[in-house]
């Protein structure tokens, strides 16, 4: 069914295959701590979950906030709780953190064999909980743990998944999820019909949940993993990149830059500009596949999704590989020395001129500013 301005859409998933997933506990537990585990589990079936991701300091990740907030907006509008689940190891940290933010039941896999993102193991552990506790819907983050792990978790529970959703809200007793499509220039609204919902929600497009230190949720702790001998990927090494000042998926302001800077070098002016500006450095696509600039700051379909408060796109002709990944930013500023280049069309404010003469006056003009 088409409707003016938006299509709409009803997303069925039937999956034939199925993965063989053995239980083995990650460590022991006494008697009566299974049977109240069992008794909590009984009293959280039909949550909404939330797959709670961290840094490397363990810090819970601002999207697994905002995904908690739509959760509890969802739970509230459905009647139900709300559940987050978290998998590592030595999680105590990150778990009392979750409890503040208004969480029913945190979920916990706790066990040295979980200490680094594994697809497979950590599916283990999300489908076997979603077996036992029938929720009614699984929240991940826009992200890409969060993109590896969500369609597994569909496909081994033979249910339905929508992606990159920007809104979601309960209709006729059923979870509604509006997403863009046709880089953007379409809103589709989608329906699951199958048990749990599985939703990945684009970041920076739901409000956080607030923090309530007094709130009095349950921790569960899952004991319930992946056996290894069905484990097909093998983790080798994990190398972790040196990341400074802001990064792109949390940024207030974000300066990309594109084929037109022309070189490496000219990427040197836009992070001088945007050390001025407290801002993250991006690009797209063409300057991160020449090399003059980590892929790491690819913005775009096929890179990161990102909605600043300020987007300043220099050099960048304005592809809908691009725009598809920054459209949402509440402001766009475009530099570009082609006055018909498709960026203009979506920016708030345009500069037409060379950007070696332009970005230099903004800065100066900046810091002239602040003195």
């Amino acid at each position: 069914m088409f409707q003016t301005g938006r299509t709409t859409f009803r997303l069925l998933m039937s999956c034939k295959r199925t993965w063989r997933i053995t239980s083995r506990p990650s460590w022991r537990m006494s008697l009566r701590d299974s049977v109240r585990n069992e008794e909590a589990v009984m009293d959280s079936r039909n949550d909404i979950i939330v797959y709670a991701e961290y840094n490397e300091k363990k810090e819970i990740d601002r999207l697994t906030l905002e995904c908690l907030g739509a959760g509890r907006r969802l739970a509230d509008d459905w009647g139900c709780g709300l559940g987050a689940v978290i998998i590592g190891e030595n999680m105590s940290g990150p778990v009392n953190e979750l409890i503040n933010y208004s969480v029913d039941h945190v979920y916990v896999a706790d066990s040295p064999g979980l200490k680094e993102f594994h697809p497979e193991l950590y599916c283990g552990v999300m489908a076997r909980l979603c077996r036992k506790i029938e929720p009614r819907a699984v929240l991940f983050g826009n992200t890409l743990p969060g993109l590896d792990l969500a369609p597994r978790v569909s496909f081994s529970l033979d249910t339905g998944l929508v992606t990159d959703c920007v809104a979601m809200w309960i209709e006729e007793g059923r979870v509604v999820l509006s997403k863009p499509v046709y880089s953007g220039n379409v809103i589709a609204e989608y329906n699951i019909e199958s048990k749990p919902a599985v939703i990945t929600v684009r970041a920076k497009t739901q409000e956080k949940a607030q923090r309530c230190d007094a709130y009095n949720g349950k921790i569960i702790p899952i004991a319930e993993m992946i056996d290894e001998k069905d484990v097909t990927v093998r983790v080798m090494e994990r190398v972790l990149e040196l990341e400074e000042g802001p990064q792109l998926d949390d940024a207030d302001i974000i300066v990309a830059g594109g084929r037109g800077i022309g070189s490496k070098e000219g990427f040197g002016l836009l992070a001088e500009l945007a050390k001025t500006l407290g801002a993250a450095l991006g690009a797209s696509r063409p300057p991160c596949d020449l090399g003059w600039i980590n892929a790491k700051a690819q913005v775009g379909q096929t890179g990161e999704i990102v909605g600043p408060s300020v987007y300043i796109a220099v050099g960048i002709s304005g592809s809908t590989q691009h725009i598809v990944g920054m459209y949402t930013s509440r402001t766009i500023i475009a530099i570009n020395k082609d006055a018909q280049a498709p960026i203009f069309d979506i920016a708030d404010y345009g500069i037409v001129g060379n950007y070696e003469e332009i970005i230099p006056s903004f800065s100066n003009a900046l810091v002239a500013e602040c003195v």
